[in-house]
């Protein structure tokens, strides 16, 4: 091996890539996102050019050839995995997630994974060969711009099915590696009370989905996830620990490196090998071989070949988010670690912070839009807490759990704390960054990195102020939002932001929307009536974005008004209740409300019925207005385009003679997918198909927006 080594160090190869495998990754990297960007081609080309023009002919060859290579694997790859209609399965069961009411089964067979969700009650281990007949379960899509698209997310993980299921047959018994995990988490879930295990899961095992609602929020608004979702900081702070037991003990440098190594590898087997971990340890192994066989690999060059590796192993990597964060924040604090490393460590601690709060922020404001300007100081924070003391106690009492009663008490603090300094976050919400100003982003990044002049320091500071000051989109435009259960409608109009309803709440899909789109203020966020999918995220969007007037029915009496009433007066908002012959005027559009005129014993009768001409086209808004309702406002109505279909499609709705005298061009149903109201219902479906209207329904065609500019309007669907 020694002869090898010593032959490797005299190649031309090996001495040409030495400090230039950043070139490789980066060509690989640009490669990748042309793939799915195309224009980010042409940055490729240049990078290629760029090459060529420095004669560094051997880099350039092989930067191609790492290129096609990843390209042509990532076109198998995406070819090859693709969705299957499964209802059947035998495959091999290696991995094993508990969830409320059933146990989640992975399952392999041949090259691809299957989900499983049992609640067949067996007791079912890694390592063991099942069959299973069940129900297919749907992959389901983003169904609303810029939203999570678990499909993808599944088949980048080679997941092509889902199946539920109460029948399982265990065919044969056997044994996996992720049996370790598994008797870990058993480990976990007998041994420690649920504050503590909440704890040890997230810290330990990278198991977020027991903490509380509180917690979750306490840590997403202080930007310190990173420190749950197990990391470099975790393999760091266990190599370290580690390493201190051996030196005590004196043990040699070899017999201690191979303890560190097993450790290590079982350590990424009980965290599935995600991505952070599998770098961190696949860069401790290299670093080791590196300094035992005196190869003289920097520490750029390090992370450059562990990348490139994994990426040509499986290019879906590229699409992992931990993956993609894990080696961004490592490349960036390698990069800038000339202006970090000669400081005070509190300083040193801060300047990471930052650093990490700015190469993550492209990516992480377009998961959640909202960051906390104090989450750099805060990181600093946490950081020393968790890495000093919550951390190296967690690792301790996951070995000695009989110290628990101690660790107990600590632990309630460091929540305490997490929540108390939550509530003095300083939000700013930023809209969904285009892909082309994220790439822009890291060039000035990278730019003043090398430079570190005033010029490079300008142009990071404006690429940072074009991305607040322009939002995604300068449309005009109208958003017909798909949700779960529920309606809501956002009119994108520079005169004034209108928000009709905000369906239930779920996920807070709709705030996330709205700040996505880089709205800062509604001037109208009008409730149509009292339901909770219709009002179910009311609160939550008037306490994390400004808004100037809430609208309700004139004979809404429910409680969630009281609550209004309350809202209103702290947060200055000021409360309209409105009926039939009211207006309700932004710079550009009037929407008259022709309903209600009167208390009724259906609430869905109270609905705030409007029309509005927006652009060139009439529309009518109808809430969850019945027949009776929709047959008393027929004559307050001339013309109408586009009429947002009552109550999701129910039958209760669309009376034939409002279609048949308004004759409108296109209708719109907001159907929702709560599968025991089955909206639409066919009777609407069969009234609009009578008097051919052009029919656009979100269970069909996902979120609607209508675009609209220069007296002409355009109707887009997401799917």
């Amino acid at each position: 091996m020694k002869k090898y080594i010593a032959k490797l160090k005299t190649n031309y190869v090996y001495k040409t890539l030495k400090n230039n495998y950043f070139l490789l990754a980066i060509a690989v990297t640009l490669a990748v996102i042309a793939f799915n960007y195309w224009y980010v081609l042409l940055i490729f080309l240049c990078f290629l050019i760029y090459l060529h023009c420095n004669k560094a002919k051997l880099i350039l060859k092989i930067s191609i050839t790492l290129s096609l290579i990843v390209v042509i694997h990532l076109s198998i790859n995406t070819i090859c995995y693709q969705p299957k209609q499964l209802t059947n399965i035998e495959g091999l069961v290696i991995d094993v997630k508990q969830k409320e009411n059933s146990n989640l089964l992975i399952v392999k067979k041949g090259a691809y994974k299957v989900y499983i969700y049992d609640s067949s009650n067996q007791t079912i281990k890694p390592g063991y060969i099942i069959k299973a007949q069940g129900e297919l379960l749907e992959m389901q899509e983003a169904r609303i711009i810029n939203g999570f698209d678990y499909k993808k997310y599944l088949i980048h993980k080679k997941v092509l099915s889902i199946i539920a299921t109460d029948t399982v047959t265990i065919v044969k018994k056997g044994i996996h590696l992720n049996l370790i995990k598994y008797y870990a988490y058993k480990y976990v879930n007998k041994l420690f009370d649920d504050e503590v295990k909440m704890i040890v899961e997230g810290f330990v095992l990278g198991d977020d989905s027991d903490f509380s609602d509180t917690f979750s929020k306490a840590i997403e608004k202080n930007a310190i996830m990173h420190l749950f979702a197990v990391s470099g900081l975790h393999v760091s702070i266990l190599i370290n620990s580690l390493e201190t037991v051996t030196k005590k003990i004196k043990l040699s440098n070899r017999i201690s490196i191979i303890i560190l190594s097993v450790v290590l590898f079982i350590y990424m087997l009980i965290t599935s090998f995600s991505a952070s971990i599998l770098r961190a340890g696949l860069i401790y192994y290299l670093k080791q071989f590196n300094e035992k066989n005196n190869l003289g690999l920097q520490s750029l060059d390090r992370i450059s070949i562990i990348y490139i590796a994994l990426i040509l192993i499986n290019p879906f990597y590229a699409y992992d988010l931990g993956f993609i964060l894990s080696f961004i924040m490592a490349f960036f604090i390698i990069l800038y670690s000339p202006l970090i490393s000669k400081n005070p460590t509190l300083t040193q601690g801060f300047k990471i912070s930052l650093l990490a709060t700015l190469v993550t922020f492209p990516i992480v404001i377009n998961i959640n839009p909202t960051i906390n300007l104090l989450s750099p100081f805060v990181n600093v924070l946490f950081i020393e807490i968790v890495s000093l003391l919550v951390l190296p106690l967690t690792f301790i009492v996951f070995i000695l759990p009989f110290i628990q009663p101690i660790y107990s008490i600590i632990i309630k603090g460091f929540i305490q704390l997490v929540i108390i300094t939550s509530k003095l976050a300083i939000p700013i919400s930023f809209s969904a960054i285009p892909f082309i100003l994220t790439v822009i982003f890291y060039i000035a990044l990278i730019y003043f990195a090398i430079k570190r002049n005033k010029i490079a320091l300008a142009s990071f500071i404006i690429t940072v102020v074009i991305i607040y000051a322009f939002p995604v989109t300068l449309k005009k435009q109208i958003h017909f939002l798909d949700l779960e259960n529920g309606e809501s409608i956002i009119i994108n109009d520079p005169g004034g932001v209108v928000v009709i309803d905000t369906g239930d709440g779920t996920n807070n899909e709709v705030t996330s929307f709205i700040k996505k789109q880089g709205i800062k203020t509604i001037e109208y966020l009008i409730i149509t009536h009292g339901h909770d999918d219709h009002n179910g995220e009311a609160l939550n969007i008037i306490s994390e974005i400004n808004v100037n007037k809430l609208v309700v029915n004139a004979y809404d009496n429910s409680e969630i008004v009281k609550s209004y009433l309350q809202v209103s007066k702290n947060k200055n908002i000021k409360l309209l209740r409105v009926k039939k012959g009211d207006q309700l005027s932004t710079e550009y559009i009037t929407f008259n409300v022709l309903s209600p005129e009167e208390s009724a014993l259906d609430e869905n009768d109270e609905s705030i019925v409007m029309s509005a001409k927006i652009n060139d086209l009439n529309y009518l808004f109808l809430g969850d207005a019945t027949k009776e309702i929709e047959l008393k406002i027929i004559n307050q109505l001339n013309k109408v385009d586009v009429i947002k279909i009552a109550h999701h499609g129910s039958k209760t709705s669309t009376a034939d003679k409002l279609i048949e005298k308004l004759r409108p061009k296109y209708a719109i149903i907001q159907a929702g997918r709560v599968e025991k109201f089955a909206f639409p219902h066919q009777e609407t479906i069969e009234t609009l198909n009578t008097h051919n209207i052009m029919t656009y329904r979100t269970d069909v065609h996902y979120s609607i927006t209508i675009n609209y500019s220069k007296n002409k309007s355009i109707i887009k669907t997401l799917k």
